[in-house]
């Protein structure tokens, strides 16, 4: 949390909106993309310590900003499939979404999509290479109901029934019904967008509760709201973050109670966690320590991947049958690939060479301007008055209760 106030302080100081800018004056004027997050060490931010700093910056209203981390996770972590998700969300809701690429020179210049047919192709993409994701079925068929394709809409609610019985006895059955006659096409899709509110409300509420007793430390009854919320699967979006904080609240009574059955459990929901988000730090810090794992590294260390093959493996072991998913291995996404990290690591080249107290030329941002970047390094990295590195919640290997 004081992380969050920390960058909350330096964002205030730094940021200044600036719709009206032109992205003429924003070339001419050499400007990068980066996020306001901690300056040259974003680059060192594991991908739980990004996807916090953007859902921080989705829940402040700051979407722009977000969408830009999101990208910069999907561009490096292909499978992180939740987040390609928010960002299908973000890009359907918008006319006009815009990219920066490098030309043949070098150059950063702008590109623009358009936002819903990118968003449409990204849940396309979503539902062919990991068919196991459920948030993206009710999605798809209310696009396919905005477009009066009823046929597809019935083709995606059979695959999510056959995956999950919720679709089956709920308003997406109703609306499917409803649409099979021509004349109440409208009718259905609002019985669409009621159910899938209706789960995303259920779902968004019991998280948001659970986490609430967790924070009391009602360790307990914690766990069973959480657990509701992860069996609320039909709008599950980031179902990996609730698996991790059932797996941290599980370790939490363990250490406890020494009672080896929450141990038990916390590798398991930790399992679950790794195997929704690959290369979720904290999910599989946990499931290594509580279970003893030993993962071996080369002259520089044992690198997340390693950790990630090792905790892939064991969870074969622990995971039941009925809940393993088989997530693609694909590369291949019609998401453009984000500069960020490029961008950021030439400006530092650039900032080298200054001499002391110069001008610092203004940032874009995914639409808005940041000013003084210096100041946003200097706001995250000092916590209580001592300088610390920069993180955004990364927790400790093992759960300890206060």
């Amino acid at each position: 949390m004081k992380t969050i106030i920390c960058f909350l302080a330096a964002f205030s100081l730094t940021f200044i909106i600036s719709c009206g800018a032109s992205s003429e004056k924003l070339i001419k004027e050499d400007t990068d993309l980066i996020v306001a997050l901690g300056g040259a060490e974003y680059a060192s931010l594991t991908d739980a310590e990004k996807y916090d700093a953007a859902e921080y910056l989705m829940r402040k209203g700051d979407v722009e900003t977000a969408r830009a981390i999101y990208e910069d996770i999907v561009t490096h972590n292909r499978r992180a499939v939740a987040v390609k998700y928010k960002l299908a969300v973000i890009y359907l809701k918008s006319d006009q979404v815009e990219f920066l690429k490098k030309d043949e020179k070098g150059r950063i210049v702008k590109f623009t999509l358009n936002g819903k047919e990118l968003g449409e192709k990204v849940l396309r993409e979503i539902a062919e290479q990991e068919p196991w994701y459920l948030p993206v079925y009710s999605r798809l068929m209310i696009v396919e109901a905005g477009h009066g394709n009823i046929e597809a809409v019935k083709q995606w609610y059979d695959k999510a029934s056959v995956l999950n019985e919720d679709y089956a006895t709920s308003d997406y059955r109703g609306a499917v019904l409803t649409m099979s006659d021509a004349s109440r096409i409208d009718e259905g899709k609002q019985l669409l967008i009621k159910g899938h509110a209706s789960f995303s409300d259920l779902y968004e509420s019991y998280k948001n509760l659970g986490n609430i007793q967790k924070v009391q430390h009602q360790d307990t009854i914690a766990l069973a709201t959480l657990s509701k919320a992860a069996n609320t699967k039909t709008e599950a979006v980031d179902l990996f973050s609730i698996y991790y904080d059932m797996a941290s609240v599980s370790a939490r009574i363990y250490k406890a109670r020494n009672d080896e059955n929450y141990k038990t459990r916390a590798i398991l929901y930790g399992c679950l966690s790794a195997q929704h988000f690959p290369l979720y730090k904290p999910a599989l810090m946990l499931v290594k320590d509580l279970a003893g794992l030993e993962v071996t590294g080369d002259s520089s260390g044992v690198s997340l991947a390693a950790y990630q093959t090792a905790v892939s493996e064991y969870a074969k072991t622990v995971i039941p049958e009925k809940d393993q998913i088989k997530m693609s291995a694909s590369e291949e996404t019609v998401i453009p690939e984000s500069l960020l990290i490029d961008e950021w690591a030439e400006r530092q080249k650039k900032s080298a060479g200054q001499k002391p107290g110069s001008k610092k030329s203004a940032l874009y941002i995914g639409g808005g301007i940041i000013v003084g970047a210096g100041a946003a390094v200097v706001g995250l990295s000092m916590v209580g008055g001592k300088s610390t590195k920069s993180s955004f919640g990364n927790p400790p290997a093992f759960p300890t209760p206060d």
